[in-house]
């Protein structure tokens, strides 16, 4: 290789080659790693052809779920949606198993990743119509799925259990540092948060309709843009069945999210909800719903600090705090967030 910029080790670089190797693509002039994604690793490769790829181990999901997200993605890119779509093996297939770790390489996407606060109202609104026509689409390219279904609410039990449990991991340390601190602080407020809000726990037993195929992780991480125009959209390891109107909701609430205690970018999030709801019509009933049962859940999640404290990884502590000024701020702001959503 004769070029390596210094992120990136030597057992990887020997990987690298061995997936160009086995896709065919000759051999690595120059790699980088591309930081951005948490979940995965990821490298941006020019090969001894003067091709640019971007190679993927695949680290979140099985095998099985890869696959189903390369062939979606590669059925919508045939439909026109702005799908990054993976390059085939030999005989193929789009992972290569090297190692026991399993690899996909994609074709280069030239494009920038925006911030979502970042964006103009138009963007917004044409990638709130991007994602209506990823939900249309996948419902063309996959099995079909069921037109409604009810979706688990966390009982508040649950929570303070793990509120309890956390509190006590922090208690237990000989010394605290400023996560720490922090941490024990959010926990003793959101106790007194859900003593207080026990009694709008939506009811788990709505069924929510229309449901169908989603993304399933879709936020400014997640696209590229050339100009005003969505040059692709990234990661679809997280597809699933869910009700629109939930990742409707959750998309605009990661988008479009100050991750300080002036919460969301409200004529954002309205221009990005009308741009879905002009191709794909959801009521404001619908919605309305959706974002109560998605506020519900911030109230009680805690995932970045079971990755903390548990998994002894620390990438995810800034996404704790975003999430805890923004569950403040909306917990302030209900019916104005409702509303931004919910306007035509």
């Amino acid at each position: 290789m004769d070029q390596v910029t210094d992120d990136v080790q030597a057992a990887d670089l020997e990987r690298l080659g061995a997936v160009l190797d086995g896709f065919g693509l000759g051999k690595a002039a120059s790699a980088r790693v591309v930081a951005e994604g948490l979940m995965n690793r990821n490298w941006a490769v020019l090969t001894s052809g003067g091709e640019r790829v971007f190679v993927k181990q695949v680290l979140d999901v099985g095998r099985e779920q890869a696959a189903r997200q390369h062939a979606a993605t590669r059925a919508l890119a045939a439909l026109g949606v702005p799908a990054a779509t993976p390059l085939t093996l030999p005989g193929g297939e789009t992972l290569l198993d090297l190692d026991g770790g399993l690899h996909a390489v994609y074709h280069w996407v030239e494009g920038t990743h925006i911030p979502g606060t970042q964006l103009t109202a138009g963007q917004a609104a044409e990638l709130g119509g991007v994602l209506a026509d990823l939900h249309t689409g996948l419902a063309q390219v996959m099995e079909p799925a069921a037109p409604a279904m009810p979706m688990k609410v966390t009982d508040p039990g649950k929570a303070e259990a793990a509120i309890s449990a956390y509190a006590a991991a922090i208690d237990g340390k000989d010394a605290r540092d400023d996560f720490d601190r922090y941490a024990a602080a959010q926990l003793r407020e959101r106790r007194a948060l859900l003593d207080a809000v026990r009694g709008d726990m939506p009811d788990p037993g709505v069924l929510w309709a229309p449901a169908g195929w989603v993304h399933g992780d879709f936020h400014d991480l997640n696209v590229l843009w050339h100009g005003e125009r969505v040059a692709a959209v990234l990661d679809f390891d997280r597809v699933a069945v869910k009700p629109y109107a939930f990742e409707l909701v959750r998309s605009a609430t990661l988008t479009f999210c100050h991750g300080d205690e002036r919460g969301l970018a409200q004529d954002l999030v309205a221009a990005f909800a009308s741009g879905y709801r002009a191709v794909l019509p959801l009521a404001g009933d619908q919605v309305a719903f959706a974002a109560d049962r998605l506020w519900w859940e911030r109230v009680c999640d805690f995932w970045q600090l079971k990755r903390h404290y548990l998994a002894g990884d620390d990438s995810c502590d800034h996404l704790f705090r975003s999430a805890s000024a923004l569950l403040w701020w909306w917990t302030a702001n209900r019916d104005l967030v409702t509303g931004v959503l919910t306007s035509r």
